[in-house]
């Protein structure tokens, strides 16, 4: 991923097949980083067993 003009970088990444567990480590981890995150989705059942509670 390369940064815009700005700075500012966006992160596209899969939830799986809807297990948390599944998630792979480079995306456990950028989900845990602190950055913002944005979901294209709140009905994935992956997002309940996020940290954050998909909020």
């Amino acid at each position: 991923m390369t940064a815009g003009q700005d700075g500012v970088r966006i992160h596209v990444v899969g939830l799986g097949p809807g297990d948390p567990g599944l998630l792979t480590q480079a995306t456990a981890a950028l989900l845990a980083s602190g950055l913002p995150v944005i979901l294209r989705t709140r009905h994935h059942p992956t997002v309940a067993g996020l940290a954050f509670g998909g909020r």
